[in-house]
């Protein structure tokens, strides 16, 4: 079996390097890794963070709802950037180089324009055939990249000098006869075609598929969306509000997003729809100065926002444990989670992991804890409902995580001087009226949950 590897327009060698690159994909099978592990590594980079945001911004652009491209660090590469397709499963990727490019970091247009020009091989299917072509016929697909990419850069009110800024800081060679990819005039030529191909929208896209549940509160929304979420949504909204997603849930055939401005995130970023949890994602952000601000996993897919805060990166810990050793107290109990705890931790979610039994396990420590918790599972919401009042005649004061994992009702409360009163209310997805009432008079919306009836919102108010 052969992949197909499709080499980028930004290659900063050129004969030697577009051998490699073409020949590999006549003698090698790897994946995605193995890619990253055959290709030599070299200079220039761009932004993973900022590339995402580029291919939410072009699928918003376009109105895609079904046309997935999945972007991949891989340093390994010697371009800035490569499209990739796996033929057997179709997967469509962008393979990144992080180390490169780094002038385009701070003109998001131009870093755009590299981002839509990978992009454009894929939707143009520059892809199969390809691998016989004559080096005229691939500068034609260049060509054709660069117009369609410019095309998506005018969409989204970029500039023809976005496009010309991006390509002159790459190496052309001056006479383009023995290399696949064009010089520099004919690159530019290309790109004052296509950004008259779609000429700008005179107004912002109009793209809105949710219902917003609290119109008439100011810094929080609680959006009801009556497709599938997708990346392009939460960027389109984030940047309408200036809101941080908080927890994403499913309920009645419908996705939930509960939104809130926080003027102490400084950036943050979204992983949506993923199949698998990405530990080494989450390893990249927290060593970058990230937390998790929610992990979830609805109908199989995963969903992380990573937010960055001006007060600095706050204590966190994640961990993957079997139920049975959570629940049996084991030593690997004892290590993961309660020695956490006794340090002033808390649980701030579970999540059913795989079939094997798994929970994954997020703990913060942001409250001011008197190190007095204790948790427990139970069967139905009876059981749990009878556990809470009785931690609450013992002085537990807060019912921080209250969550259904696998039919099962958890709760962990706390001992806090940070809650002044707390409750928890039942919605069953058209009236919020008792949460507004709550939130007028200084509640906060701490977590959300659901179970076979009811969509759940536990509610706080603060002494600060």
């Amino acid at each position: 079996m052969k992949k197909h590897l499709l080499s980028i327009t930004f290659l900063l060698s050129y004969l030697t390097s577009v051998a490699q690159l073409w020949s590999l994909k006549a003698e090698y099978d790897p994946d995605i890794e193995d890619i990253c592990i055959k290709l030599n590594s070299n200079q220039w980079a761009m932004t993973y963070d900022q590339s995402k945001r580029n291919l939410a911004d072009i699928y918003e652009s376009l109105n895609f709802k079904d046309y997935n491209v999945e972007i991949i660090e891989c340093n390994k590469i010697k371009s800035s950037a490569i499209a990739y397709l796996e033929p057997v499963t179709k997967k469509r990727y962008i393979l990144i180089n992080t180390s490169a490019l780094q002038n385009l970091d701070n003109r998001y247009f131009s870093h755009m324009f590299v981002i839509a020009h990978e992009f454009a091989h894929h939707k143009l299917n520059h892809f199969g055939s390809n691998l016989r072509l004559t080096l005229e016929a691939k500068r034609e697909l260049e060509l054709d990249a660069d117009k369609y990419a410019a095309s998506i850069v005018a969409q989204n009110r970029g500039t023809l000098a976005d496009c010309i800024y991006a390509l002159n800081e790459m190496k052309h060679p001056s006479v383009d006869t023995y290399y696949d990819h064009p010089s520099l005039d004919k690159r530019i030529a290309a790109v004052k075609t296509g950004v008259g191909i779609i000429p700008p929208p005179t107004s912002p896209v109009n793209y809105k598929n949710y219902t917003n549940l609290f119109p008439d509160i100011n810094n929080l929304s609680l959006l009801s969306y009556t497709s599938e979420v997708n990346p392009w949504d939460i960027t389109e909204y984030s940047k309408s509000s200036g809101f941080v997603p908080r927890t994403i849930s499913y309920y009645k055939n419908k996705y939930w997003i509960y939104w809130k401005k926080d003027d102490n995130v400084t950036n943050y970023q979204v992983f949506w729809n993923y199949n698998n949890y990405e530990s080494s994602t989450i390893k990249k952000y927290f060593d970058l100065g990230y937390n998790v601000n929610f992990i979830e996993k609805v109908n199989n897919k995963w969903f992380v926002v990573f937010c960055k805060f001006s007060t600095g990166q706050y204590p966190q810990s994640l961990c993957v444990l079997n139920k049975s050793d959570f629940v049996n107290k084991t030593t690997a109990y004892k290590t993961n989670v309660e020695e956490y705890l006794n340090k002033g931790y808390v649980i701030k979610n579970i999540i059913p992991y795989n079939i094997s039994g798994d929970l994954l396990f997020i703990l913060d420590k942001k409250l001011n804890e008197e190190n007095k918790w204790t948790w427990a599972f139970r069967d139905d919401y009876n059981g749990i409902t009878n556990w809470i009042k009785d931690q609450s005649n013992d002085g537990y004061n807060y019912l921080y995580t209250y969550k259904v994992v696998n039919s099962q009702f958890f709760g962990f409360m706390t001992k806090t001087k940070s809650i002044n009163h707390w409750t928890v209310v039942p919605f069953m997805g058209s009236d919020v009226s008792i949460i507004t009432d709550l939130i007028t008079k200084g509640y906060q919306i701490g977590n959300l949950t659901m179970d076979n009836t009811n969509f759940w919102f536990t509610m706080a108010r603060f002494t600060y």
